[in-house]
């Protein structure tokens, strides 16, 4: 065999294998050390992040502008013991009355505090969100979507739910 031969082979075999490579994955593994959280996320989704500290702020994905779905993740200083962070009085200034109480969770490894409630924005958005008491932090991950189109995001949401787990 010559030269010339084994370079045109290697050459013919090295285009035979990009034409047979599989294409990127419709789904991304992503981490955000700020947040502390590792999740799975589509890579068509729109990410926002935003830094309020060293050691607080919060990261959002668009997975859709019409209708409006999000899931967002955010830590930040507790201002208040998580039991009044947990009750009525400050629920009820980011949530329609007539929820059902928070229930105990275990999220993403983590004891939670799960709430399903109709959020007091201008769209009155379902939001399914999952708190978390950590050391002087509370970390808040939000699934969020119109009540009527949930069945649409529903299947995106168990995705993430299934990938989600805490860095630190």
């Amino acid at each position: 065999m010559t030269h010339r031969f084994l370079v045109r082979l290697f050459l013919a075999l090295s285009v035979l294998t990009i034409a047979r490579a599989d294409p990127l994955s419709e789904w991304k593994d992503y981490d955000n050390a700020l947040v502390g959280i590792h999740l799975t996320v589509k890579r068509a989704w729109t990410e926002i992040f935003i830094k309020e500290t060293a050691d607080t702020g919060s990261v959002t994905f668009n997975l859709s502008a019409q209708p409006h779905g999000t899931i967002s993740v955010s830590t930040e200083k507790a201002q208040y013991p998580f039991e009044v962070w947990m009750s009525s009085d400050v629920l009820l200034q980011l949530y329609e009355p007539g929820y059902a109480p928070p229930v105990s969770v275990v999220f993403a490894g983590r004891k939670s505090k799960k709430l399903i409630a109709t959020a007091k924005d201008k769209e009155g958005r379902r939001e399914e969100t999952y708190f978390v008491n950590r050391s002087g932090y509370i970390d808040q991950i939000t699934f969020s979507a119109p009540e009527a189109d949930w069945p649409l995001f529903e299947p995106d949401f168990a995705i993430v739910r299934k990938s989600l787990r805490w860095t630190r």
